[in-house]
């Protein structure tokens, strides 16, 4: 799974503290009272994305939502990389996720 960081406030160290992803609960460790740890489940590849409500428990039944869902996707699979005039580039292939967070690495 993928770290997940939940942020909010007034988390306290127990060991009974889960992070829950729809409906399936995981481990989560306290690292403050403004953040907790968790890694998500693994991704069920027979679905194009998914996006499942987050949330914080401690007794099993209490839970607090997060105010984000927390999000699946597909690794998108790149076809071609073709130069164009100066220094852009075009890369063409499937899966891409309209974001603004995307970005190109060139090199190492």
């Amino acid at each position: 799974g993928t770290s997940v960081f939940i942020h909010g406030r007034n988390f306290w160290n127990s060991t009974d503290l889960k992070c829950t992803f729809g409906s399936t609960s995981v481990p989560a460790m306290f690292l403050s009272p403004k953040i907790v740890s968790c890694k998500s489940p693994l991704y069920n590849s027979t679905r194009t994305a998914e996006s499942l409500a987050a949330s914080v428990s401690y007794y099993g039944d209490d839970y607090v939502r997060s105010w984000k869902d927390f999000h699946y996707f597909d690794l998108p699979q790149i076809e071609s990389i073709e130069p164009v005039l100066g220094f852009s580039i075009v890369v063409m292939g499937r899966g891409f996720h309209n974001t603004l967070q995307i970005k190109c690495k060139l090199g190492q």
